[in-house]
């Protein structure tokens, strides 16, 4: 825990004494019900993330429908769920941002959106160019915010209406600008698709993987930039003809020495460093994601439908496959009569759930995106409870709870 406020935040959601010992690996704190969404698991559900201050944040939305919904869990206690904003019609929710002190950030079709930790409310940020007035679509936005006294900021692509070649910027999250300004191509080409995002908070850089078409030939890139929005790197990535944008699962993540790697939807794992992008397949396993976790890489995923993990070392190659112990003992302890902290709205109400189940994928933890580091050996994941008819859908009732994770 970084502050006082947090350790308070993690001691509502897990206990007085879970908060203080910690939780085993598996181990379940308390778990608090937020709402129904529609469908039947795996729901379309980004894994939560934290604030500093110790609220918790759910992200609703599959990336290829044009919906968005986000719950807020006050530190406090009791939920708030007023914002669904999304923008353009192109794709769905990427995935979260970032967060800073009492604030979260997603991206969501072509809107960068502020969450409010305090009153649970939403603000699209650079909606229309302060300049121009002309509607901003974001196209690739890092998965990182970086967070000083004087502004919280990141790095993205944006076009306008009125002019559609993509610009890269560098974004201060809480005055709603950009600055540094520059044409992704200095060419003036419009065709630009950005397959995947990824950042590395330790190097303060992010990794935005593209392509174009130029004499009929599809040209795909991987470009670092700083956070000016300042290129530092900028290599040819071969292979990639097959995948369409915003294809990568999850988002990519750094390994060592500025290397990035990501898994496209085809299953194979690209790997990039200075010498360019080159694709490996994985073995031993069927991935699910790629996730950063204590300074260790990792691919998840499943095998003989058991939850695995391979660590990356620092060249990208992979070791071996093992079972996920902490994942296999989440899974049992849901396996069971559920005690429910319903504070949906205040005061809070106890409920029980029978054999509930990892809201997103059979298995906790194993997802696309890397896990929240909540506390100490401890994250947050979703938990689905009962389903319903309600207006001719399926609707789940879905809750959070902190749980145990340690990786082999």
């Amino acid at each position: 825990m970084t502050t006082l406020r947090r350790l308070l935040g993690c001691c509502l959601l897990t206990g007085l004494a879970a908060c203080q010992d910690g939780l085993a690996p598996g181990e379940l704190g308390i778990v608090r019900y937020f709402g129904n969404v529609g469908g039947e698991v795996p729901l379309a559900l980004v894994p939560p993330i934290s604030d500093r201050a110790g609220n918790a944040y759910v992200l609703y939305g599959d990336p290829e429908e044009t919906e968005a919904a986000v719950w807020v869990g006050h530190a406090g206690g009791g939920w708030t769920s007023s914002c669904k904003v999304i923008s353009g019609t192109s794709s769905g929710v990427h995935g979260w941002v970032g967060r800073t002190q009492d604030r979260a950030y997603y991206w969501a079709g072509g809107a960068l959106v502020r969450v409010s930790g305090r009153n649970g409310g939403c603000k699209q940020i650079l909606k229309r160019d302060p300049s121009s007035g002309a509607a901003l679509d974001f196209l690739a936005v890092a998965p990182w915010v970086e967070e000083t006294p004087s502004r919280a900021r990141t790095v993205a692509w944006v076009r306008s209406a009125a002019d559609v070649r993509p610009f890269q910027v560098e974004v201060d999250l809480e005055v709603g600008t950009y600055t540094s300004s520059a044409d992704v191509g200095a060419d003036g080409r419009t065709d630009y698709e950005v397959l995947g995002v990824g950042a590395d908070s330790e190097r303060r850089t992010a990794m935005f993987v593209f392509r174009y078409r130029e004499d009929e030939q599809l040209i795909t890139r991987a470009r670092v930039l700083d956070m000016d929005a300042e290129t530092q790197l900028d290599v040819s990535v071969v292979d990639a003809d097959e995948l369409a944008a915003y294809s990568f699962v999850g988002n990519l993540v750094p390994v060592a020495d500025g290397r990035f790697v990501g898994l496209a939807s085809d299953g194979r794992l690209l790997v990039v460093d200075s010498d360019g992008g080159r694709f490996r397949q994985i073995k031993g396993m069927a991935p699910a994601g790629i996730h950063r976790w204590r300074d260790a890489t990792f691919i998840v995923g499943t095998k003989e439908g058991k939850p695995v993990v391979s660590k990356l070392d620092e060249s990208a190659e992979q070791r071996k496959v093992t079972v996920w112990e902490a994942s296999v003992t989440a899974d049992a302890a849901l396996q069971t009569e559920l005690a429910i902290r319903d504070d949906r709205s205040l005061p809070s109400r106890s409920a029980t759930w029978l054999s509930p189940r990892s809201a997103t994928g059979k298995h906790p933890f194993v997802g696309p995106f890397s896990l929240d580091s909540y506390a100490t050996d401890t994250t947050l994941w979703l938990i689905a409870g009962p389903d319903f008819e309600a207006g001719g859908e399926t609707r789940t009732a879905v809750a959070l709870a902190p749980m145990g994770v340690v990786y082999p």
